[in-house]
This record gives structure tokens, sequence and C-alpha cells, in this order.
């Protein structure tokens, strides 16, 4: 699957959403917290497969995806 990265996705490093793309390394299990929008995956929220998301709002598309940062 391809995602986009929306502007304001939260990165969640060491329990913090303030982190960066760059902060992911490659093999990292990661967390996908995404919506389709007009077709297209983007990407809400990023965070380490141990982590669990919090409850939040989202509309009946959104779904976590597990996946390996390539």
């Amino acid at each position: 699957m391809k995602f986009n990265v929306a502007d304001n996705c939260a990165i969640v490093i060491n329990g913090k959403s303030d982190g960066q793309l760059s902060d992911l390394k490659p093999n990292d299990k990661l967390v996908f917290s995404y919506d389709e929008v007009n077709g297209v995956n983007v990407v809400s929220r990023i965070a380490p497969a141990e982590v669990q998301a919090n409850s939040v709002a989202t509309t009946p598309a959104s779904a976590p995806m597990t996946g390996y940062l390539p």
C-alpha cells in the first residue's frame, strides 16, 4: 500500500507525539492510523507497533495498519 503523510501527522517516539520522520529507522515495526480521502491513504499517526493508539473519533474508513518502514 502507498501512504501520504498528513501535514499534522503525529509521529510517536518514546511516548511523545512530536517525532519527525527522520526519527524512524529501517525495519521498525510501526502502526499507521490513516483515512482514505478520495482514494488516497492519508496517514495521521505513526507509532511503534507495541504502543496502542489512544481512542479518537474517526471516520468509518479509518483503520490502523501494522507494517515495517522500508
